[in-house]
């Protein structure tokens, strides 16, 4: 559900990474005119997608940790900067991190991994913001919310910090 081929006549790409909230799941906007993206995200999305000069890829991937997508980044992207040549500015927003706390990894693993996520991405010549990681759920539905979120806090903190040495600029959501 990530990706849709724009025109070619596009100068600027923007990257949308992230899990299920990137992804659109749940979403009722839905552009087809730009080839059919569903954005879970339209405060950031919809300016863009009104600007003809603008093509925007979902790269969002519903339970998606950052370490898979490290796995995979030397596959996909090489591959999108490829496919379309005449988009000579590109952005990414990076915005990873909940689904490996979820599954245990620790705030300096998560760390590490956006960390190395971005560092590729800007080798790449992509401009990239990273973002803090959402708090999802309660301690009333989700029995694991505290130990969750002391992870984030210490990831958000870490990211807040750390984010000028392998990005160009901090979206802080948690803040």
């Amino acid at each position: 559900e990530a990706v849709f081929k724009p025109k070619t006549n596009y100068t600027k790409g923007v990257i949308f990474i992230g899990d299920s909230i990137t992804a659109g799941q749940g979403s009722s906007a839905y552009d087809a005119a730009k080839g059919g993206l569903w954005m879970n995200e339209p405060r950031q999305a919809m300016p863009l997608i009104n600007d003809a000069n603008v093509a925007c890829f979902n790269f969002g991937t519903p339970t998606m940790p950052a370490s898979s997508m490290n796995t995979n980044k030397a596959t996909i992207f090489p591959k999108l900067l490829a496919g379309y040549p005449g988009i000579t500015k590109w952005v990414a927003r990076v915005h990873v991190g909940i689904n490996d706390i979820r599954a245990g990894v620790s705030a300096s693993s998560v760390n590490s991994n956006i960390a190395a996520l971005c560092t590729y991405l800007r080798g790449l010549g992509i401009k990239v913001i990273v973002t803090t990681i959402n708090r999802q759920g309660s301690a009333a539905n989700d029995p694991s919310y505290v130990a969750h979120d002391a992870v984030i806090t210490s990831a958000n903190n870490s990211i807040r910090t750390n984010w000028a040495t392998y990005a160009d600029d901090l979206c802080d959501f948690d803040n």
